[in-house]
């Protein structure tokens, strides 16, 4: 029996431990797929993709491609831009309400290489 919930627990840990989420709601930890006039909605919040921008300046005028999100909660809304930036790809932290949350765009902490048109979303 001990050896059932051993193997239990380890494939809770490889999978990246995802928080659950009520039917046709995105859960958090998980690969979600997104795409420009669908919104996906996620237990505290809907994320919306609003599409990609390049931004120049003199120090790197190749620019850099941010990816811009929507996101909404009841009357709020703000915009997340996430971007590799010079290269390190780490996630976009945004907050909602009280509870601060990471976007997760190419590589996830957690879930490795993200698909395109793929991002996490992490929950406190």
């Amino acid at each position: 029996m001990l050896r059932y919930w051993s193997a239990v627990v380890i494939m809770l840990l490889l999978t990246g431990c995802q928080v659950s989420a009520p039917a046709g709601q995105a859960a958090y930890g998980s690969r979600v797929a997104y795409a420009p006039g669908q919104p996906v909605n996620f237990p505290d919040f809907t994320l919306e993709f609003a599409g990609t921008r390049r931004v120049t300046s003199p120090q790197y005028p190749r620019g850099f491609l941010y990816y811009d999100f929507t996101v909404t909660r009841g009357d709020e809304q703000q915009t997340v831009a996430w971007s590799s930036g010079t290269g390190d790809i780490g996630p976009q932290e945004f907050k909602v309400g009280d509870k601060v949350f990471l976007l997760e765009l190419v590589f996830s902490g957690t879930l490795g290489k993200l698909d395109e048109n793929e991002l996490v979303i992490i929950a406190p």
